[in-house]
């Protein structure tokens, strides 16, 4: 539907990246060969696979989420990187993939913690930043930037 309205994608794909490009390419193929712009959603792949959505062209985007403020998102603070600047975008993911501090208060439980939220993007921003070795201003005036270019705005 997304390529016969012309209407960006945002695309998850979690440890099925073959079988995701198989059906992105089925799909172009039915359309005429147009493929509507869009974000990989919450990347958490390895360098090949970034490798293969940076070279589907510029209307591709990378989505980083809370997730590379996790422990486990140790791999994503490299991963980004090797992201260009300009197909970089940021989500929260709200209310999934909380994080630590991703709320102003914390869930008394140490076993609970509470869903994330979008105001949390402001500690995306930070992290990627951190990783980037720039200032979470500067990546949140180049993201702003993708994500309008990516949304026709």
């Amino acid at each position: 539907m997304a390529c016969a309205l012309k209407k960006p994608l945002f695309l998850h794909e979690r440890l099925a990246h073959e079988d995701f490009i198989q059906l992105i390419n089925e799909a172009k193929k039915n359309a005429n060969g147009y493929f509507p712009p869009a974000v990989v959603h919450c990347f958490t792949g390895n360098e090949d696979e970034l490798k293969a959505y940076i070279a589907r062209g510029g209307d591709w985007y990378i989505g980083v989420t809370g997730f590379i403020c996790k422990k486990q998102g140790a791999a994503l603070k490299e991963m980004v990187k090797h992201v260009p600047l300009d197909r970089l975008v940021l989500e929260t993911d709200a209310p999934y993939m909380g994080f630590p501090k991703c709320r102003r208060a914390e869930a008394s439980d140490p076993k609970k913690q509470y869903p994330n939220v979008p105001s949390a993007m402001p500690l995306v921003a930070q992290a990627v930043a951190t990783a980037l070795g720039i200032s979470p201003h500067e990546i949140a005036k180049i993201t702003r930037a993708n994500a309008r270019h990516f949304l026709r705005l």
